[in-house]
Formats: C-alpha cells, structure tokens, sequence
C-alpha cells in the first residue's frame, strides 16, 4: 500500500467523489478551495493505492511542524480492513519529525450518529493520538482535536487553518 500525490483528473474525480460522499455537506469546504490551495503549496491531496486500486484519501493542511489531517476516508468497501491504521502509519512514516492533528465529531453532545462518533475516535486513540485538553467549533460542527506527538493549543491550531487556507475561514473556527 502507499500514499500518492494526487495530480491527474482521473484520481483528481475519484478524490472529490469519495469526499462528497464520505463528509456532511457543513464539514466540507469546496473542494475547487482545496485543489487551489493544494496549486499554492499549503494543503496537500493523496491518495491511498495498492496494485493500482483506489482505497481513499488524505487530505492535509499544512504549517511548519504542525500538520492537520483534514479530511480522510476509505471506501466503504475496504472498511475495517485494517487500511486505514496501515494508511496512518504511512502518514506517520512520511512525516516522521510532524505532529499530525486530527479533529473528529464530538462524543461529548448526543446526537444520531453516536456509536459511529464513538468507533472514529477509539480508531483514532488505537492508533497512536491523544485527545487534547480543547475543542472547536468548526462551522457550526463541535470537535474534538487530536494529535499524535505533540499538544498543541488553540492559536497553534488555528494557525494551521490560516496559514493553510486564509483568514476567512478562521473566522467560523471558534474555541469552545
């Protein structure tokens, strides 16, 4: 399996396919933002493989050593398989000296999707990351940050968005 820069328009469509599909309509920023800023150096859009099948994605902002997981999903065929800890520890092991970020619905709020918040963030704690001692509201959506070296605090993540896609969109990112 490895992770691969995403540049052609045929992985380009599965991308952007699998990210509609896989996220809320509210936790989505337009994907022509990310391709723009992926063009610019600051986020960065890959693609897991193997043997040349598409499994899924990671798509990731950027800011000195901090590194924000943005969006990352596996086909629903390939769920529970073991790709996605396989995909994190290629992350891992491409960014070896990065502190990786991750933000996930809050488990903290009921709501309808309950038991899949809770199965994402045990993936995430099996997988090496620590809860952090804040969460955001991100447009509207509670979150909880993760991180899987370091902590970092709220003007460290908020820095990651700004740095990464401009100071409009900090605007919808408040500290809870």
């Amino acid at each position: 399996m490895k992770l691969r820069q995403a540049q052609n328009l045929s992985t380009l469509k599965k991308i952007e396919n699998l990210y509609i599909q896989s996220f809320p309509k509210e936790e989505r920023k337009p994907f022509s933002l990310i391709l723009q800023k992926q063009k610019e150096g600051k986020v960065e859009i890959l693609y897991i493989e193997k043997e040349n099948n598409f499994f899924g994605l990671m798509i990731l902002a950027k800011d000195n050593d901090n590194i924000l997981l943005d969006y990352f999903a596996i086909k629903k065929e390939y769920q529970s398989q073991g790709i996605g800890s396989n995909s994190l520890k290629l992350l891992f092991n491409k960014y070896k000296n990065k502190n990786i970020i991750i933000e996930i619905e809050s488990t903290k709020i009921n709501s309808n999707n309950q038991i899949l918040r809770q199965k994402r963030k045990d993936f995430y704690l099996k997988n090496n990351f620590k809860i952090q001692d804040f969460c955001v509201n991100l447009f509207s959506v509670e979150m909880e940050i993760l991180t899987n070296n370091n902590p970092i605090n709220f003007q460290e993540y908020l820095n990651i968005y700004k740095n990464s896609y401009g100071n409009d969109i900090i605007e919808n990112i408040k500290l809870i």
